[in-house]
């Protein structure tokens, strides 16, 4: 960076015109958010919401009792 400004000063005191450089277009791909909403919103309407975890119907089974310790007799 240093360089190329250096060299662009010494241009200038040569009296050559300096203009500045053309902008480099950014690499990344920029997304409109309201845009890709909008799309998803309209775009499937035939989607179900998802299910809902407890609802009838849905078990939610318990771990087995397998690894319990057995208990001890008082005595």
């Amino acid at each position: 960076m240093r360089e190329k400004t250096l060299e662009l000063i010494e241009k200038k005191i040569a009296g050559q015109e300096i203009t500045a450089a053309p902008a480099e277009e950014s690499k990344t791909k920029i997304i409109d958010l309201m845009a890709a909403l909008k799309a998803s919103i309209e775009g499937d309407e035939s989607r179900k919401p998802a299910a809902r975890a407890g609802k009838k119907g849905i078990s939610v089974e318990e771990p087995e009792a397998k690894n319990k310790p057995a208990r001890r007799r008082a005595g």
